[in-house]
């Protein structure tokens, strides 16, 4: 009960498969997906497989079984919501052991990464904005990290000074000996 309880409060979905790639176990969350996204309920015994647009069925097929295996990794996946939103998951594949620490099953976690991903683009795209600002107006920008002593220079610094891509290190004491 307190198993259940606890994974039914989880933001990630997990699904425990058997060696056959048949749904042992899943979580609320699973379900729930599995619903939105593939609009097929989750049961025991279910060949997790069979809910896989075509397309993915090879590709997820091999990671299932590289996990079985006892490797364990993630990938990333987008889906597009009833709303036409594309969402981002982070999917973590990875062996099940019992107490003899033999490989019994595949589990498979997955979280929503959405906010992550457009904070992310969102980065991205503000960056590229100063960069294009800087260039327009034939200014430049250096940027030291006190802890780290990292120097980052734009690519108009470079351009202004004259120097190729690589030439300039990215450490302070590179910066002051130019003094």
């Amino acid at each position: 009960e307190v198993i259940n309880l606890l994974l039914n409060n989880i933001r990630e979905s997990y699904v425990f498969l058997d060696p056959e790639l048949k749904v042992v176990y899943f979580n609320k969350k699973a379900q729930e997906q599995a619903t939105t996204y593939y609009g097929r309920e989750l049961y025991p015994g279910l060949p997790i497989i069979s809910i896989i647009p075509e397309t993915r069925k090879q590709i997820l097929t091999e990671l299932y079984q590289d996990a079985l295996k006892g490797k364990h990794f993630s990938t990333e996946t987008e889906h597009t919501d009833t709303d036409g939103t594309k969402l981002y998951f982070e999917n973590s594949f990875q062996p099940a052991y019992n107490e003899k620490n033999e490989i019994i099953g595949a589990i498979l976690t997955s979280r929503n990464v959405t906010d992550k991903k457009r904070s992310q683009q969102a980065v991205l795209e503000s960056e590229e904005r100063l960069q294009f600002a800087l260039e327009a107006a034939n200014q430049v920008a250096w940027d030291w990290n006190l802890q780290t002593n990292e120097v980052i220079y734009s690519g108009s610094y470079k351009k202004l000074y004259d120097f190729t891509e690589n030439e300039l290190k990215a450490d302070f004491s590179d910066w002051l000996s130019r003094i």
